[in-house]
């Protein structure tokens, strides 16, 4: 199957495809055996029903960038860390009282982020860099889980990770590939425990994937050509018994 380049947010790829001869008035005399081979390199389903065939991305792009993020955060009046900054661009605890590259969760508090993808993507996986609070070293998240919505009500748990003392100390980004790709537009990040014991938090959080892949017409129409032949076949065993 041809590989496509990553997919930047929101592009496109028109893929080709090549059906010939295919109207219901010649489907009658369509040869099964020499579209056998066709049919299973595109992952035909039993029974000829129709498909959807996804691709997974290897080196899948940031999608998350600049996207909105909802959470509550600390607000200390002259210093501000909202969830936002996850999705910022910026880390390594840098900026100004007013523009902190970090987010925090309130005070005591372990905390929640999620992120708004704004429609639907295959996620592979995603990148996340911790905070420590710009030196302080008395913020920050341990161990920490991430779900993933359609509909921003029900979330499945997708990843449970954690970050090492060093990771938390060096503020090291850490890479997070999951073993199969999931289709979401919203991204729940819990932090579950703390270092530092004050409140949770992270710099950037990057999430991995490309837009969502749906059936192509070649895709449908070769699930039109399996369904239909599978309702010939039945008829006809049907007419000889």
């Amino acid at each position: 199957m041809p590989q496509f380049p990553p997919l930047r947010k929101g592009g496109k790829h028109l893929r080709n495809c090549r059906i010939t001869n295919l109207n219901m008035k010649n489907l009658q005399n369509l040869d099964l055996r020499k579209h056998a081979r066709v049919l299973r390199s595109t992952q035909a389903v039993a029974a000829g029903a129709l498909f959807a065939v996804f691709t997974a991305q290897a080196n899948d792009p940031v999608i998350s960038l600049g996207d909105p993020v909802s959470g509550a955060y600390y607000n200390q009046g002259t210093e501000v860390f909202p969830a936002s900054n996850i999705t910022d661009g910026l880390g390594g605890d840098t900026g100004t009282p007013g523009n902190w590259s970090f987010w925090l969760a309130p005070q005591g508090q372990l905390g929640t982020a999620i992120i708004n993808l704004q429609g639907n993507y295959d996620i592979s996986g995603f990148n996340i860099q911790d905070t420590h609070n710009r030196g302080h070293f008395d913020r920050g998240t341990q161990d920490f889980d991430i779900a993933v919505s359609s509909d921003d009500v029900h979330f499945t748990t997708v990843l449970t990770g954690s970050f090492t003392y060093a990771e938390w100390a060096n503020l090291t980004t850490v890479n997070f590939t999951l073993p199969s790709n999931v289709v979401g537009q919203y991204l729940e990040f819990n932090v579950d425990s703390l270092y530092g014991g004050l409140n949770g938090g992270i710099n950037e959080l990057d999430v991995l994937g490309h837009t969502a892949s749906a059936p192509d017409s070649g895709s449908v129409a070769l699930g039109l050509v399996g369904l239909i032949a599978f309702d010939f076949a039945r008829r006809f065993r049907r007419a000889r018994a």
